[in-house]
């Protein structure tokens, strides 16, 4: 399959047949067509962000996240703080009120062209 986790971005996968790497490498440039064809194409333009001060992990915008996009980091002595994975995130807000210290915000996310940097795009081919 030419699509990957984050909206947008299509590749076509290794093979050892000449064959299928050509037919998805053409389902992979179809899909990009379509993006191209609208004109332009634009990431949401808001991400999570957390203050790792006010974080205690309590794990539920982690629970509320329906993009997988929260996940633990373990920090030592100072213990376990949500973590966001800017390749996944939508910006679509449900983990915030759902933060019982307050410390995850949306924030201006989109960088370039496109809306993701180009580290964001190879992160979410790598998964």
């Amino acid at each position: 399959s030419p699509d990957t986790k984050a909206p947008g971005i299509f590749y076509c996968p290794p093979t050892d047949s000449i064959e299928q790497a050509h037919m998805l490498g053409a389902a992979a440039a179809s899909r990009g067509s379509v993006l191209l064809g609208a004109g332009e194409y634009r990431s949401g333009p808001l991400i999570a962000t957390v203050d790792e001060d006010r974080c205690r992990w309590c794990g539920e915008c982690q629970k509320a996240c329906a993009f997988s996009a929260i996940r633990v980091l373990q920090q030592g002595e100072r213990g376990a703080r949500a973590q966001v994975d800017l390749a996944r995130c939508r910006g679509c807000g449900v983990c915030v009120p759902r933060c019982t210290t307050n410390a995850i915000s949306l924030s201006g996310g989109a960088t370039g062209v496109g809306g993701r940097s180009l580290d964001l795009a190879i992160a979410a081919l790598v998964r």
